[in-house]
């Protein structure tokens, strides 16, 4: 029996809820701690019978039981998506909703007792495995597509991570090696509770039922999930498609975004420690708090929620976070930012938005580029005294928001230089295990992001893996710079973009953290077929995030807000 640190009684965690009269029995279920917001479309409800499996394990030693709720968000008729093999198509929105956890919840057939609760994941040898407590964001998510051939209620469930199907099957179907993933092989969904009812809006109950299975079997594990005669509910979790925006220009201005900090100053200049530079502390820091008071209001709030932004990456400085022990930076003491980034939070977790924090400045700068807060200097990020005053930022930023349940995770570096990847790749790589291990000794469930600027380094991160790096992803800027001529040669590049990510998902999970609509290093305005191609090319992606939420008139297209202003449709 695998441990688990709190026994607790499945009816004390168990509450009806107010539903139409005519449905059954249900319940909303919490086991040990509230969900974080990527995770808030979840469960939510979960079928007791109970006593129906009392009454079959009369007539059988030997009965595991699986439940389950699906909620599914519809839009009038279920979405037929472009899938392989052909015969697939889902009753979800494959972009925004199609993501699950499955989590395994044990109780004890004499008392209702949870006896444990775990997550199933895939590992690298493609095995089904369920040795955790919490999520996984790379083997531990899965899709659900509807398999037409064999009626409504069949579907297939899909490993994001091996991009292949789970061969556990329906009660009338016949198991195959039920350790490996092939495809294709069926889960049916037994018995559509009501599809004319939703219990929430645009949601659907259905009950999983995979019966007469030995879950020890099933799971590649050498100790025992559950013992025979307990209960197993299969519970789906569903994750949010991260449909992001950058809070850029913030508490990093830059020029060419936020001119208006740096009047006065040439190109060269313009950057933080340029202002200080140029007109002193006092000055420079005035400057900075009327740019941090006035950059983003709360009603810019408002404006993600209703264009269904679900995530903001706010870019930060490492003076942001700590005093800056070089005193070039504005503000002088962290704590004049740090009121901001916690409004952020209050702002943010009132509206069910996620927070990705992005360590955009490293003390001594990654990249000797303006937006790191200081490119005047070089780069000097990997001195010791510099790797550890990053490594402490890291740590302050993971303690003081831990308890936000809309707290994603950390970005712990921002486009590290070209010559960094080429000349000291080892440094990076010890860079990113320490500051890993630093967020996980406050969080398991936090993310912690890596970036890579440079498409011929992609595969040279291939040593940060599951199960000895969890929840750990990488963050791809792709910006069409190439100065084509021809419009259709920008649209079809994003064909490109979808084949690196599909060839990459396998290896770890991918957000697009930057993105535009703009065509060539000239800022040509793409267009709408452009801007869907993007879309759809990152959509086997974990999520993107627009740069920018806001820019001066004349940079237009990088900004979402005055996007939409002028018509375009960030949905499709």
């Amino acid at each position: 029996m695998l441990p688990v640190k709190k026994k607790v009684s499945f009816a004390t965690i168990v509450q009806d809820m107010d539903v139409a009269p005519a449905w059954p029995k249900y319940a909303s279920l919490n086991v040990d701690q509230e969900l974080p917001t990527h995770h808030q479309d979840g469960i939510w409800a979960l079928h007791q019978y109970h006593q129906d499996i009392k009454r079959f394990s009369m007539h059988s030693k030997i009965l595991i039981t699986f439940s389950a709720i699906l909620l599914m968000f519809v839009m009038g008729l279920f979405l037929r998506a472009l899938m392989t093999p052909a015969i697939l198509s889902s009753p979800l929105d494959l972009v925004n909703n199609n993501r699950f956890y499955i989590r395994l919840i044990s109780t004890s057939a004499s008392n209702d007792e949870i006896t444990s609760s775990y997550y199933l994941r895939v590992d690298d040898n493609k095995k089904l495995v369920a040795d955790h407590s919490f999520s996984w964001w790379h083997g531990g998510l899965f899709q659900v597509y509807r398999n037409e051939s064999l009626g409504q209620d069949s579907y297939i469930i899909k490993s994001m991570k091996m991009q292949s199907f789970l061969t556990i099957s329906g009660n009338n179907l016949v198991v195959s090696d039920v350790n490996t993933l092939v495809e294709p092989t069926i889960v049916r969904m037994e018995e559509v509770l009501d599809s004319n009812i939703a219990l929430k809006e645009n949601e659907f109950i259905f009950k999983w039922n995979i019966a007469n299975y030995n879950l020890n079997n099933i799971l590649n594990t050498e100790q025992n999930y559950a013992n025979e005669e307990d209960n197993i509910y299969v519970i789906m979790e569903r994750v949010n498609y991260i449909k992001g925006i950058n809070i850029g220009s913030w508490f990093i201005p830059e020029s060419w975004l936020a001119p208006e900090v740096y009047a006065g100053l040439d190109e060269w200049e313009s950057q933080v420690c340029g202002l200080v530079a140029q007109y002193g502390q006092e000055e420079a820091e005035r400057r900075m708090l009327h740019h941090y008071e006035t950059w983003i209001t709360e009603r810019d709030f408002d404006f993600f929620v209703e264009n269904n932004i679900n995530s903001v990456r706010v870019p930060i400085g490492y003076w942001n976070v700590v005093d800056d022990p070089y005193h070039m930076m504005a503000p002088a003491t962290a704590d004049k930012s740090l009121r901001y980034l916690d409004w952020l939070f209050e702002m943010t977790s009132k509206r069910g938005i996620s927070v990705l924090v992005d360590f955009h400045g490293l003390v001594g700068s990654q990249n000797s580029w303006d937006h790191s807060g200081c490119g005047l200097l070089g780069i000097n990020w990997r001195l010791p005294e510099n790797r550890n005053l990053s490594l402490q930022v890291v740590d302050i930023v993971a303690s003081r928001y831990l308890n936000y349940s809309n707290f994603l995770g950390i970005e712990i570096i921002n486009e590290p230089a070209e010559v960094e990847e080429l000349l000291h790749h080892k440094d990076l790589e010890s860079y990113y295990h320490d500051a890993y291990h630093v967020v996980r000794a406050h969080s398991d469930t936090l993310l912690v992001i890596i970036s890579d600027l440079w498409s011929d380094y992609f595969n040279t991160w291939n040593m940060f893996k599951e199960p000895n790096y969890y929840n750990f992803g990488m963050d791809w800027h792709l910006y069409d710079w190439d100065n084509e001529p021809n419009h259709d040669g920008h649209v079809q590049r994003t064909a490109v973009w979808k084949l690196w990510i599909n060839q990459f998902i396998t290896k770890y999970p991918i957000i697009i953290g930057e993105w535009s609509c703009s065509e060539s290093m000239q800022e040509n305005k793409g267009s709408q077929e452009f801007l869907s191609a993007q879309l759809s090319a990152w959509s086997n992606s974990m999520g993107n995030y627009y740069w920018n939420f806001r820019a001066p008139n004349n940079h237009r297209i990088w900004s979402m807000e005055a996007m939409i202003e002028d018509g375009y449709n960030f949905t499709s």
